[in-house]
């Protein structure tokens, strides 16, 4: 099935306040993997709740555009 596929950028998540020497600090590898998994998260909750169906739409699409040269019945 087609799937209608959205793509988000995010902005840069900004970590220059723990310095360099945070990528030895377990801790702080940890806390920074853990707000990026966050952030994604949200951001694709947000797309979901924006576009419930993403393979009902790709369909719909597909359908809309009518019979394409590769020989796909009109419907």
């Amino acid at each position: 099935m087609p799937a209608a596929i959205t793509v988000k950028s995010l902005p840069p998540v900004d970590w220059t306040a723990c310095g360099p020497e945070a990528g030895e600090d377990d801790a702080v590898v940890t806390a920074c993997y853990d707000e990026i998994g966050q952030v994604m998260q949200s951001a694709l909750d947000r797309l979901r709740a924006e576009r419930p169906h993403p393979v009902a739409r790709g369909l719909f699409n597909l359908l809309r555009r009518g019979p394409t040269r590769m020989g796909v019945p009109a419907l």
